[in-house]
């Protein structure tokens, strides 16, 4: 039976209220460190009965085994700040792609990028990431859940 309800692959948005996530096993960061996102993205996909992290910009192996993601991007987090503690909304792919959407605008400072963007194209068109990054309280699609709750949330699905 599968532990993703409704689709075998999901996105995941993470961020958090003060929209500061430190990130682990990032390549954007040197070995060790952290990156501090105000949110993330990634693929959350299920292969013979196995709960699968898919992340383009982690320095884990793609695709990692949930548990080993969550551990190594995460590491004892329970000890952080709480606002540090990341926030995460398991979403459907089709309402992922149908409903967020980002220009880019957050990585610009005028015409400048803070950093070189993704080299993928951009998701959707023009730019409600703000909304989606108010992590919890907005109505948007998916519960937001934290460490625990996400691993709850999926096995109990089973």
């Amino acid at each position: 039976m599968s532990r993703l309800p409704d689709a075998s692959y999901w996105a995941v948005i993470v961020s958090n209220t003060g929209r500061c996530i430190p990130y682990f096993a990032q390549r954007s960061a040197a070995v060790g460190d952290p990156v501090f996102w105000d949110y993330h993205v990634w693929l959350l996909a299920e292969h013979e009965d196995e709960l699968y992290a898919l992340d383009l910009d982690s320095r884990l192996p793609t695709p990692t085994p949930l548990t080993l993601y969550l551990d190594a991007s995460f590491p004892e987090y329970p000890t952080w700040p709480k606002a540090y503690w990341p926030w995460f909304r398991p979403i459907r792919r089709d309402q992922y792609l149908a409903e967020f959407a980002s220009d880019r605008r957050h990585m610009r400072d005028g015409e400048r990028w803070h950093a070189p963007p993704p080299p993928w194209p951009c998701i959707g068109n023009g730019h409600i990431l703000d909304a989606w990054r108010e992590i919890p309280g907005v109505a948007l699609p998916g519960k937001v859940l934290t460490v625990d709750e996400l691993i709850e949330y999926l096995t109990a699905s089973r």
